[in-house]
């Protein structure tokens, strides 16, 4: 998957997607960075952040349901 990033930005290699419309979250990671455009790869499937063991991860629950 191909996303676009600001000029600039400081990207970590491995991180959380959270796609606020279903209220999902997925680690990825960075595969390749070139100017405003970074690619990634999953390293895990979406999964409901209320359904997480993780407290901080179902608070976000919070920012999807009032985004």
């Amino acid at each position: 998957m191909q996303l676009k990033v600001d000029s600039g930005a400081l990207v970590p290699t491995e991180f959380a997607i959270l796609n606020r419309k279903d209220g999902t979250l997925a680690n990825a990671r960075m595969v390749w960075h070139k100017d405003t455009q970074i690619g990634i790869e999953f390293l895990s499937k979406f999964a409901d952040v209320r359904d997480s063991s993780r407290e901080h991860i179902r608070q976000m629950s919070v920012l999807v349901t009032s985004g």
